[in-house]
């Protein structure tokens, strides 16, 4: 696996750093301005993966329909990322699009998941905690909509992607891995671990020891991110993608 992403600086002084003023709020659906983030959550750390200057300019700007072209963006950008980087920033601070999404996850769900893995909290989580935390990972909600009905216990039937995602967090509190070890321990052993993340991350999807099914290097990536954002920035398939688009040399997968 590759080195791990240093931190990136926060998103206003990124743009501020390229000449732009800092990123007026959007609005929501009234058309009233959203309100302004609390003290504690405007002061966070945000990093661009979190913002979805990966993602966002990726899946409107890269992906093509069923076509999902980075290598060729990469084979494009790689002469200059830190020039793509700009132009996809300076995308980003002109872009009028519903940044409701986006708000949610950064003034929201980031605090709350720190919250939750926090060091002296991860191994003392209830599964109702887990299954709130959980259902605030892309990468698992992505995966838990997926899953069939049956997999999850629900009726046959179409059924809310909420409900899904809570049912799948409840399947995955039961699961150990080979060696017994619980989803828990697990997260704490990759957020918290001795070593570098890199190695912890190998290990939690290949070893007997660690490797619980259905939750994997998207998942586990990200949720380093959310733990710890001061450190590493939240890594899962898509902003590694959107990362290869723009010209860094990352690999897909593993």
């Amino acid at each position: 696996m590759k080195g791990e992403v240093r931190p990136l600086q926060p998103a206003n002084a990124v743009l501020q750093g390229l000449g732009c003023p800092p990123r007026r709020r959007s609005r929501g659906l009234s058309g009233t301005a959203n309100p302004e983030p609390s003290d504690a959550s405007a002061l966070m750390p945000v990093q661009p993966s979190e913002m979805g200057l990966c993602e966002v300019p990726y899946y409107k700007q890269v992906k093509d329909g069923n076509r999902h072209p980075y290598e060729e963006f990469f084979a494009r950008n790689s002469k200059n990322p830190e020039l793509a980087l700009r132009d996809a920033l300076e995308w980003w601070h002109e872009a009028d699009f519903d940044h409701s999404f986006e708000e949610r996850t950064i003034y929201e769900w980031s605090p709350r998941l720190r919250e939750l893995l926090a060091r002296d909290r991860i191994l003392k989580l209830t599964e109702q905690e887990f299954v709130d935390a959980v259902s605030r990972v892309h990468a698992i909600r992505d995966h838990a909509i997926k899953q069939e009905n049956e997999h999850l216990g629900l009726p046959d039937r179409p059924q809310a992607g909420d409900d899904k995602v809570e049912k799948f967090g409840e399947w995955l509190w039961r699961q150990r891995s080979r060696e017994g070890r619980t989803v828990l321990e697990l997260l704490n052993y990759v957020v918290w671990g001795n070593g570098s993340v890199s190695a912890r991350l190998w290990n939690a999807i290949r070893s007997d020891d660690w490797a619980i099914p259905h939750i994997g290097l998207s998942s586990l990536g990200e949720i380093v991110g959310w733990a710890r954002p001061d450190e590493f920035p939240p890594r899962n398939m898509r902003t590694s993608k959107g990362l290869r688009a723009l010209g860094y040399n990352v690999r897909i997968g593993v």
